[in-house]
């Protein structure tokens, strides 16, 4: 069976089993798609429908306009070789997206792998599954959509990525791969500058791996973040380990506290489109079950 896949991570884009993009150009209908995918296997009636895209008209020229962005979907479909009625349907006043084996979808990929993510501690293979989810994700949820319905998918998202990339960071740490701990950390603080455990983790790994420079400057971009941005002071563990490290400038291993090189829990602050390379949604995370 042919496929076709949708990316939504970043924004949607749609690409047919040749690999040929699929443009929406009708933003409403782009929107409904979305929202019809992210609630996928869920009928939603035309009047939900309404009431979400086009309250300001009146109920039978709504009606008209939904039904004019489903066919312009269906029509952007076959227009490029995609049969869109074995993934959506409109019957009995409703409408829904039913996922099936035709279709690969970015978000239904990172749900099964970041979903079951309850261990304290990952494994070699959690941190592998982990690993791929994250590189699928490009950047927030829709991040072109302005509707209230999709920032509930977006936060939610978001927060399985930050709670990844920390397991990541933590497994890296504990296996003592400063580079692979870096590399996470800085993803990490692009979304959320002002996560200062991932500050501290940066600090510690840059000076583990015989960097004490960059340990310092971390430590002054953490400062000046939270005085510039909360008029705040970053805690006094966060203080004591930099006073480690700027007293250490021989000793490059693994710093005396060992509350440093782990990650806690961090709220989000901010965000950013990371960039994905090419390819990997043919990842093994489309396939686990």
């Amino acid at each position: 069976m042919e496929t076709i896949t949708i990316w939504m991570f970043g924004g949607l884009e749609i690409r047919n089993a040749s690999g040929a993009p699929v443009p929406i150009t009708n933003p409403k209908a782009a929107s409904l798609l979305s929202f019809l995918i992210l609630n996928r296997d869920r009928p939603q009636t035309t009047d939900t429908l309404i009431e979400i895209f086009w309250p300001q008209h009146e109920p039978v020229l709504s009606r008209g306009i939904l039904r004019h962005a489903f066919d312009h979907i269906s029509t952007a479909c076959a227009d490029h070789d995609i049969d869109a009625s074995t993934f959506m349907t409109c019957e009995d006043d409703a409408f829904w997206f039913q996922a099936n084996d035709s279709v690969q979808i970015d978000v239904d990929a990172f749900d099964r792998a970041t979903g079951g993510q309850t261990k304290a501690s990952l494994d070699d293979d959690d941190a592998a599954d982990l690993s791929s989810a994250v590189a699928l994700y490009r950047g927030d949820l829709l991040p072109g959509e302005k509707g209230p319905w999709c920032e509930p998918f977006r936060e939610k998202n978001r927060q399985r990525f930050l709670r990844a990339v920390e397991g990541l960071i933590d497994h890296a740490i504990r296996h003592h791969q400063w580079s692979r701990a870096i590399l996470y950390g800085t993803r990490y603080l692009a979304r959320d500058p002002l996560a200062e455990p991932v500050h501290a983790a940066l600090m510690t790994c840059f000076h583990a791996a015989g960097n004490r420079a960059a340990a310092i400057r971390q430590f002054r971009h953490l400062t000046d973040s939270l005085r510039g941005m909360l008029n705040s002071e970053p805690s006094d563990e966060t203080v004591a380990l930099y006073q480690e490290i700027l007293n250490d400038s021989t000793r490059n291993c693994s710093p005396k506290n060992p509350r440093a090189a782990t990650v806690s829990r961090a709220r989000p602050t901010t965000g950013m489109q990371p960039a994905v390379p090419s390819g990997l949604l043919g990842s093994c995370v489309w396939n686990k079950s």
